[in-house]
């Protein structure tokens, strides 16, 4: 852990810290949130991967939904399988987006932050 780490982590602990606080206080402090940042980045990357694999699946549906391969007599229910397929697949993109929002939000944390 070079000092430029240090530098702006540690040094806003020590700064919150009394005088009497050793500086390697500061420094376990400052290893423990940048592992727990790290950790975080590779969840939310892993979870990118997961949610990418979820919209792909609910593009699929709807599209099975849209295009059937049977006969159908009910037109309601054909019409209500492709509304919940779209909600499905709008759901999957609203996570994905969100995931990826919360990785940038850590990514930038730690590039300022460490």
């Amino acid at each position: 852990m070079g000092k430029s780490t240090i530098a702006k982590f540690g040094e806003k602990v020590l700064g919150r810290m009394s005088q009497d606080t050793d500086s390697k206080v500061s420094e376990a402090i400052t290893k423990k949130a940048k592992s727990a940042f790290d950790l975080q980045v590779a969840l939310l990357t892993s979870e990118i991967l997961e949610d990418e694999n979820k919209v792909e699946a609910a593009e699929e549906a709807l599209e099975a939904a849209i295009y059937v391969i049977y006969k159908f007599s009910d037109n309601k229910e054909y019409c209500q399988k492709i509304v919940n397929a779209q909600f499905h697949l709008d759901e999957a993109n609203d996570s994905l987006a969100r995931t990826k929002t919360s990785l940038e939000y850590f990514k930038t944390l730690l590039a300022e932050r460490f």
